[in-house]
């Protein structure tokens, strides 16, 4: 089970220190990183899917742009369990490809979806993923986006609010 959380954290790190720095460097604007921290009021901790725990989540990506309206996404983060007093106990690495079709460019509202990869210490979830959020430049260098997403594999629903800041 360490090497698994090796390569998670690994992917994480890499993420985070890698597509911040990328994306400052493209002078056509065309990708940017990205930190993210979420909330849900349901987790991926249990099989029996007859619970729910509320989970807190941290992470980085980075957006390529493909054309004006469409983007290729990857995430890399950690969800942790907070219902109890050891908070993060219960946890899971999430790597999250995707696409993301702006819905007005100009105004910065878009739609969001794609596949997640849930590992956690006893558990593997398959999850594909879909959303809807508003992004906002502040000039040329850091933005925010707001985004509401639901994964889902057959019964499970997880939804998250995520709030992220932007770098270019």
């Amino acid at each position: 089970m360490n090497a698994v959380r090796n390569v998670f954290l690994f992917a994480f790190v890499l993420t985070a220190l890698v597509s911040p720095n990328w994306a400052q460097q493209s002078e056509d604007k065309n990708g940017w990183g990205y930190g993210f921290f979420f909330f849900s009021a349901n987790g991926l901790f249990n099989l029996d899917e007859s619970t729910s725990d509320p989970a807190l989540g941290f992470g980085g990506g980075l957006d390529v742009r493909l054309n004006r309206r469409l983007n290729a996404t990857f995430g890399a983060g950690f969800l942790g369990n907070i219902s109890n007093n050891d908070a993060f106990d219960d946890h899971s690495g999430l790597i999250s490809p995707g696409i993301r079709y702006s819905l007005a460019p100009d105004r910065g509202l878009y739609l969001i979806g794609g596949y997640t990869l849930a590992k956690g210490e006893d558990t593997t979830r398959n999850l594909g993923f879909g959303g809807v959020g508003y992004s906002n430049w502040y000039g040329e260098l850091i933005g925010w986006q707001l985004e509401v997403r639901d994964s889902f594999n057959g019964g499970l629903n997880f939804l998250e609010v995520r709030f992220a800041i932007m770098l270019r």
